[in-house]
């Protein structure tokens, strides 16, 4: 039952300390459209710079922790030169999990919600929140804010996808609109005003939230924000059921 409830749900690929890759995606046939559940939808990042380090620290503590070979004390003599970038974009690298003192992932994005302005677009491909992510999303909707949901519009799960559906009764009463993909939809991100987006591994869920081990990419940067919306918007248009 420990592994069942602390689950490592993290994807990392770190590549010689240059690049690394985080969000939705798992390595197998099925997360790319090759299995029965399909069309699969997901969202996956490729970062470089600083910030490589951090998400190499994660992997190295997850291993560390699982094999006790302390690979984490060798980052140093990895991450000696500055990695080259494109783009200097602000981002944070957010880990959460059972052992954290607080629900990190989940308070960033409760604090996105509060800090919008015009809209909030959320993709999970469950949603089972808890009452404190409930009431941020039903005020931002109060106040006049364009909040949006998208879930599947085929699960993977069905008694998980049954239980995202017993919520979504409050969230259309708040003014919330909801979208159903026509595929599997696993990504896992959100986005504010064109101005911050998040990408990684955390659902809308309690287990998300309080249970597993989880890493996201918050970034603050206007022309990730505005891409990340306009992949939303087409998503949109793959949603049938609205």
């Amino acid at each position: 039952l420990s592994k069942i409830n602390h689950r490592n749900h993290r994807k990392i690929v770190v590549v010689d300390g240059q690049c690394a890759y985080l969000g939705g995606m798992n390595i197998g046939d099925e997360y790319m459209g090759k299995k029965k559940l399909n069309p699969w939808r997901d969202t996956h990042i490729r970062i470089t710079g600083e910030s490589v380090k951090l998400v190499d620290k994660y992997f190295s503590l997850d291993w560390d922790f699982s094999t006790h070979d302390n690979i984490t004390e060798n980052l140093d003599t990895i991450y000696h030169d500055k990695p080259a970038v494109k783009e200097n974009i602000p981002i944070q690298i957010v880990a959460s999990g059972p052992d954290s003192p607080a629900e990190e992932i989940k308070c960033g994005m409760i604090k996105m919600l509060n800090s919008a302005r015009k809209y909030a677009y959320i993709q999970t491909p469950y949603f089972v929140p808890d009452q404190t992510f409930i009431n941020a999303l039903v005020m931002a909707a109060d106040s006049g804010i364009d909040v949006r949901i998208m879930i599947p519009g085929k699960p993977d799960k069905s008694y998980v996808y049954y239980t995202s559906f017993s919520y979504l009764d409050e969230m259309l009463n708040a003014g919330v609109k909801i979208y159903l993909h026509k595929g599997f939809i696993h990504s896992k991100t959100m986005v504010v005003d064109d101005k911050i987006a998040t990408i990684g591994t955390t659902n809308i869920d309690i287990r998300s939230f309080q249970l597993h081990f989880e890493l996201n990419a918050f970034m603050y940067s206007g022309s990730v924000a505005s891409h990340c919306r306009k992949f939303y918007e087409d998503d949109i248009n793959d949603s049938p059921f609205r």
